[in-house]
């Protein structure tokens, strides 16, 4: 059984850590899996992934940078980087598996054609709302991919900025591609945004499939020790995002409001990080999936803010290593936390309310950090994740033979 798998970046962001740790899983399992990514920092190799044979980069500057133009102005990728790469990945594959197929490296009309010409089962999944928009992946309160785009306004500016708005006719060439490709299978890793795929999907096969911790987290979970000494010990409340000084991932005055609060402990991992306070550890940012475990299994509780996720590995991985969450209401963490057993909060009063009065358990029904990352390894396994995609890959092969 061999398995394309394709994506915009390798090692990096939400996306990429779910394909390369589903790429890795699927050989681990004897599953013939190849990888095509976009491009790494600075458009180059991925280094984390140079050793790997079985994947490759497929952008170059020249198209990235003409997609940049081209999306700069109208919203949309005009080029696919490497086709002959492409379509000889496709043509050599049984099944063809997009994760991200935006942000300046792949036009997505090619991708279809390419998948149609060769005949190939396809599968797609949704970490986000690009399939069903004019333009963005991710919506920032904007309904209006609900009456077929077309009303960005000044949310063009934003999520890969354009000029002019013609997203209503991207979305329809972007739908008209989809119902073209053969009985095409949609992954998304939440219910919430399933629902709102098969509101445009209705006779297209939609399942969730949610995101679980990758291989290499949970290698150095398993490594460490959860017991009541290490679970009394947790002190610090973390705050964890790639930028911190993102006004999206991180409510800064939260932060100023508790860092102001010298008795309560603060843990910042991150790049940019604005806040220099007494009570403020700083650790940059943090790469090692062993550094990340240790960081989770002595914080306090993960501190997250952001509405915007829609599966967010950060909650998932925190919650298995028994570090209670404290996020903000939004159909993602609602829909996390509920699944074990938590509940999330409505404000920033009272978000610091809780953190002061430390009333943590409390939003989990009294649950310790033992019994929680009991039932979230139970319900966010890698093990789990992987054996779905290959049952699903299974039941496509007839398709493809």
């Amino acid at each position: 059984m061999k398995i394309l798998l394709l994506n915009i970046r390798a090692s990096q962001g939400g996306a990429g850590r779910v394909a390369l740790d589903l790429h890795k899983r699927l050989r681990g399992a004897g599953v013939d899996s190849r990888l095509l990514y976009g491009y790494g920092s600075g458009v180059t190799n991925d280094p984390a992934v140079a050793g790997d044979p079985n994947i490759q980069r497929l952008a170059t500057k020249a198209t990235v940078m003409t997609n940049y133009i081209s999306h700069t102005l109208l919203g949309y990728d005009m080029v696919t980087s490497s086709p002959a790469l492409l379509e000889s990945a496709i043509q050599a594959a049984d099944i063809v598996h997009v994760h991200a197929p935006h942000h300046y490296y792949l036009n997505w009309s090619h991708l279809v054609d390419l998948v149609v010409r060769h005949r190939k089962p396809i599968v797609l999944t949704a970490h986000d709302w690009w399939f069903i928009t004019g333009r963005c992946g991710l919506l920032a309160g904007c309904t209006g991919w609900e009456r077929g785009c077309g009303e960005c306004g000044q949310l063009r500016f934003n999520d890969l900025k354009t000029v002019f708005d013609i997203s209503r006719l991207r979305r329809k060439q972007k739908l008209a591609a989809i119902a073209r490709l053969p009985a095409p299978r949609f992954l998304c890793p939440a219910e919430h945004l399933a629902g709102n795929y098969r509101s445009v999907l209705p006779n297209t096969s939609i399942q969730v499939v949610p995101n679980s911790i990758d291989a290499e987290f949970e290698a150095a979970l398993e490594e460490e020790t959860l017991n009541r000494d290490t679970v009394a010990a947790r002190r610090g409340f973390l705050f964890s995002a790639a930028d911190l000084n993102s006004v999206v991932k991180v409510d800064h005055a939260l932060v100023e409001k508790l860092a102001n609060r010298p008795e309560i402990p603060l843990i910042l991992a991150g790049r940019n990080n604005p806040f220099h306070y007494s009570n403020v550890e700083e650790l940059g940012e943090v790469r090692a999936r062993q550094e990340m475990v240790k960081i989770l299994l002595r914080a306090r509780a993960l501190v997250f803010c952001s509405t915007s996720d829609n599966a967010p590995l950060t909650v998932i991985e925190a919650l298995t290593a028994g570090c209670h969450v404290l996020a903000y209401n939004s159909p993602a963490t609602d829909e996390i936390l509920a699944k074990v057993g938590g509940r999330t909060l409505p404000d920033r009063q009272a978000m610091a309310d809780v953190i002061a009065n430390d009333k943590i358990e409390e939003l989990y029904g009294g649950m310790d950090s033992i019994e929680l990352s009991r039932r979230a390894l139970a319900i966010f396994s890698g093990k789990t994740m992987a054996d779905t995609h290959i049952q699903l890959y299974r039941e496509m092969l007839p398709t493809a033979s």
